[in-house]
Formats: structure tokens, sequence, C-alpha cells
């Protein structure tokens, strides 16, 4: 078998904590494949512990109680580790496959993720990890999930979407246009901004006029509003509207400081509990948000107006999260999606907005006077497992 891969993240450092099993506690248990039921159920005699999903790869899932798995011992130890589920031998990694076929190795953060004292992990790793997986599960398995997840990556994918037209590439070109964000990302303007700032003007300011640019050095397919943009000519288009993005990143970084200041004088905050619910909260009320042992904290709306300085080390941290979500094509937890891109850049502005929101919330809770990593690395960890709720206020529930 051809193990070519790719990965969605850079380097990675990661061991389990001790006494962690943040993996394990979750309001909806792990999913299984038939072999893996077999295995459990042949060790535990007990038919009681999975209920059946309809799903070509992973047939159940296991039980929660009280949000946790229902072997998971009071010691935060797995009663089943030797039989563990294939999905919990692959955490925090996630199995996926790329649109030219190739595997692409997706990352869950957790907090074994990212820390200084595990060693690296590198590719022998990740090729004893996927050998396992096949000697548990067969070929097959691999057989099912690639046919599973390409299912949506046609040759030919949307790549813009309003309400004036349709643009049309190949997954080369979304590439592409990941790549094109990125460069977007970095233009000086926007360099005094936060993430979720610089995505704000981008989506809001620069993405739209790219867009206009774009439909015009697209060709017109047979059908009113649709276009197709390959890959070759989508670069020369860019190379072409770079001259205009100086100029438009430096007016809307200027607006984005002066929105910013007038929140802080007068503005409301909009917020989105973990259930989805939507509230305009002003500044003499609180919210909770919770940590990822589900503890509330609950911060004044005032101190969440006047925005903590971030520290350099944060930022990376947020900014890598950012772009190797970008890197995902698509996969977000255990959902498969195919978004057109600039409903990818929303998703990516509401994920930012999410995590400085919380990294803020944890800081001042703890009466700090600015936002380091800690803070960053929690928010990050707690957006890990709620990005199905991101996506479904782009396009709606699953």
């Amino acid at each position: 078998m051809n193990l070519n891969w790719v990965k969605s993240y850079r380097g990675i450092r990661f061991d389990c904590l001790k006494d962690c099993a943040s993996c394990c506690k979750r309001s909806e248990g792990v999913s299984l494949t038939s072999k893996d039921h077999q295995r459990i159920l042949n060790h535990t005699g007990n038919t009681d512990f999975a209920d059946p999903i309809d799903h070509p790869v992973f047939s159940y899932r296991l039980k929660v109680e009280e949000n946790k798995c229902i072997f998971l011992a009071e010691t935060n130890l797995c009663t089943l580790y030797p039989l563990r589920p294939v999905l919990c031998r692959l955490y925090p990694f996630q199995l996926h496959f790329k649109w030219d076929g190739r595997i692409l190795w997706c990352l869950e953060h957790c907090p074994g993720v990212s820390r200084p004292e595990p060693s690296w992990v590198d590719e022998p790793d990740m090729e004893n990890l996927f050998t396992q997986i096949l000697e548990l599960e067969g070929e097959e398995f691999y057989d099912k999930l690639s046919a599973y997840v390409r299912q949506v990556k046609e040759p030919v994918t949307l790549i813009f979407n309003d309400s004036f037209s349709l643009i049309f590439g190949s997954w080369a070109s979304k590439e592409r246009l990941v790549d094109i964000l990125w460069e977007m990302f970095n233009i000086e303007p926007l360099q005094a901004l936060t993430p979720r700032g610089r995505l704000e003007c981008i989506r809001c300011d620069i993405l739209p006029r790219f867009h206009h640019h774009f439909v015009k050095e697209a060709l017109r397919a047979p059908r009113p509003r649709v276009f197709y943009m390959g890959e070759d000519r989508l670069w020369e288009g860019y190379v072409q509207f770079e001259k205009l993005i100086h100029q438009l990143a430096k007016q809307s970084a200027e607006a984005e400081h002066l929105h910013q200041m007038n929140l802080q004088e007068k503005g409301n905050l909009l917020y989105s509990s973990l259930k989805g619910e939507k509230a305009c909260l002003s500044r003499n009320s609180r919210v909770r948000i919770h940590r990822l042992n589900g503890e509330g904290v609950d911060v004044e709306i005032d101190r969440l107006m006047f925005s903590l300085p971030v520290t350099f080390e944060a930022l990376k941290e947020e900014e890598e999260y950012l772009r190797e979500l970008s890197k995902r094509e698509g996969r977000y937890g255990k959902e498969v999606s195919d978004l057109p891109f600039d409903s990818e850049v929303q998703f990516l502005f509401l994920v930012a907005d999410a995590l400085e929101l919380k990294a803020s919330a944890f800081a001042a809770h703890s009466g700090k006077n600015c936002v380091g990593i800690e803070e960053m690395r929690e928010s990050i960890w707690v957006a890990e497992r709620t990005l199905v709720r991101f996506l479904e206020e782009i396009v709606g529930p699953f």
C-alpha cells in the first residue's frame, strides 16, 4: 500500500498527560468500527455499551454517563486501554484524505499537544500508528474511509459563492487560494492587528474586491452566473490584484482600529453560547465562558471591552492553529464538508473571534493584565470541541 501522506500541521510535540483524560470526557461517545465493537463485546460480555449509528465506516457509538466515557475509571484511566477503539488509538491525530487521494493527517488540539517537554512526533511514529490501525482493521477500513471522505471532493468544486456569481475551480485552485489568504494575512498594514482583526479586514474589505476582480478573470460557463477559474489563471489574477492590496489593507486596518475604539467606548458584545444561543450583552452585564474541564468562568463584559494585550507567543499560537485549520480540507472534528473559499474565511474568522474572547476572559478571570500562551492554548482546546457549531453558523445544522 502507498503510504504517501501530508500533514495539516507542521512539527508537533505530543504526550498524554497524567490524569488528564480530557479526550474521554465529552458529551458524546467515540465512534466504533464493527471490529472495535466485537473486540469490546468479546472482552466484556456486555451488549449495552454502545448504540448503533448509520455510518459506512463507524457502525456504533460508545455510551457516556455524566459527560464521560463509561469505560473511564474514577482514576481517569481507561479500563479498556489494550482494546481501545481505533479513534482512541489515533488521538490526537485524525486520519483524513486529500482531494488527490493522498492520506492527510489532521490534528485535534488538546493539553498534550505543543508542550515543551515531550519529544517530537516524527514520520516513523506516524507510520507505526498507521500500520497498527491496518493490523487491527484490515485494508478494507482504509478503502471505506477513503471512499467516505472523498465523496465530497469532486474534481471541480465551488470556490466562490455569492448572490451574483458562482465560481468553480479545481481543488488545486482552492489550495492556491489558501496560500493567497496567508499572503494577505501578512500584509504589513495588518501586522498591528490580532489574527481576528486581520481576518475581519480580509473578509469584509479585501476579499469582496478580490472576488470582483476574480470574476473578470474567470472563464464564463454556458449557464448564467457560473464561471470557472483554473489554478494558473487564478494566480495571474492575484498578481494583478496585489497592486491594490496594500491600499485596501491600510484603509481597512485604520477602520478596524476605529471600530475597536468605538467598541471600548460604547459597544455591546455579541456572544454565542455552547448551545448556539446568541445574545447581545451590554457592558454592565456578565458572561459565563466554560473552561475545558467544564468549569464556568463569570467575567464582566466591561472588562472584555477593553482588549487585553496579547503576548507574541500567544498570537503565534493562535495563528498556527488557524493555519492548521485552513489545511484540513474541510475536516473539522467528526464532520466532513466542502466549503467555498469565502465561507472558509468566514469560518476562520468566527473561530479567531471565539479564541480571543475566551482567552481574554480566562486572563481577566485570573487577574492578569495580558493574554498569555496558557490562556490561548486553553481557548484553542475549548474551540476544538465546538468547531461544528461554527460551521452551523455558516451552513446550518448537519
